[in-house]
């Protein structure tokens, strides 16, 4: 007997880790993504919060062509089931995001998020696809509390409202059809930019903000690997 009333298959929500980066400003000749931390590489902290995410069917990983299979056993370590594909990255950080979008064509949403972002919470990644899916384009990001002033040639020029300045984090999710969109219009009129959100405003998309942690760090420094084990480990101890 047909079963009529079974339910159509949902497209998939996708994640894409970002991984092609390198440890230059780390004075490290390594790719950063997979340096240890705590104990395991950092790109495995992301990896196995998305595995846990209840609202991420699939990851794509895109990163060096000479850390694919690298990639790939880290995964099958920690037992990554929801990787489907791993992908060799683009000369820029733009470029690695827009062919890793390209193998994401079936997506319902796609999560962007950098590896170097090793502390993200399942919970943040959670919300901001749920998010996405009502509103079209959503990302984590947090409020400055610092005082911010604009220097030139060393001397304060401008003192600037804090108020309304964020900064912005990973992930940050899309409709699938708005991302891919977005970067197309950004490779036919050579837009740059440093994050996706970006490349979504220039279709005049409103970006949606969804206040973060501040424990969502990201590596750039190679302090920052101490700051990173403090906060996992002090998860481990909750």
């Amino acid at each position: 007997m047909f079963n009529i009333f079974k339910k159509k298959q949902e497209k998939p929500n996708i994640a894409i880790i970002v991984a092609a980066g390198s440890g230059t400003r780390m004075n490290m000749k390594e790719n950063k993504a997979f340096v240890e931390l705590a104990g395991i590489p950092v790109i495995a902290h992301s990896l196995i919060a998305m595995q846990k995410s209840t609202q991420i069917d699939e990851i794509i990983v895109v990163t060096k062509e000479e850390n694919i299979l690298l990639a790939g056993d880290i995964a099958k370590e920690f037992g990554i089931d929801k990787l489907k594909k791993i992908v060799p990255g683009g000369q820029r950080r733009q470029d690695s995001v827009y062919i890793a979008i390209k193998e994401a064509e079936n997506a319902n949403i796609i999560a962007i998020h950098d590896a170097a972002r090793p502390c993200i919470s399942i919970e943040d990644i959670d919300v901001v696809v749920k998010l996405a899916d009502k509103r079209g384009a959503v990302t984590l990001a947090m409020n400055v509390s610092d005082t911010l002033k604009r220097v030139q040639d060393g001397v304060i020029v401008e003192e600037i409202d804090r108020h309304d300045i964020w900064a912005m984090q990973t992930p940050q999710a899309f409709r699938n059809d708005i991302i891919m969109r977005a970067h197309e219009n950004a490779a036919e009129k050579d837009i740059q930019a440093t994050d996706d959100a970006y490349l979504v405003q220039q279709l005049g998309i409103p970006v949606y903000i969804e206040s973060g942690s501040r424990d969502n760090i990201k590596i750039t420094e190679a302090e920052d690997l101490v700051i990173a084990e403090g906060i996992l480990g002090g998860r481990e101890n909750v």
